[in-house]
């Protein structure tokens, strides 16, 4: 039997039931949808969404953001402390060579 809008609300739950209960449908059916379509909100409930691990892992995630950004505040006070003793060279460079001689034709080999 279809129900109808003209059924009373119970009528037409006590139907769906029944309906559902005799019909041959899986219990779980895959349902496919277009991911440009498809929205999913998180809502705050008694339960974490995420693992105890995966909790714990963002926290020392932050712990590591934290601490970088310490260095880095500490790397810019250093910086300070070498311009205010005058030391104008870029302290990140890799290598520096510095050939003093009394010669006035030298060759230099570069490195491999």
């Amino acid at each position: 039997m279809i129900a109808t809008s003209t059924m009373p609300n119970r009528e037409r739950i006590k139907e769906a039931i029944v309906e559902r209960l005799i019909s041959g449908r899986k219990e779980n059916e895959l349902i496919v949808l277009p991911t440009s379509s498809l929205y999913i909100e998180a809502l705050v409930g008694t339960h974490p969404l995420l693992e105890d691990f995966k909790l714990l892992h963002r926290a020392l995630d932050v712990k590591k953001v934290q601490a970088e950004v310490r260095r880095a505040e500490l790397e810019n006070i250093r910086l300070a402390a070498r311009a205010l003793q005058g030391e104008r060279e870029d302290p990140d460079i890799e290598k520096k060579i510095v050939i003093e001689t009394n010669t006035k034709s030298l060759t230099v080999q570069p490195d491999a």
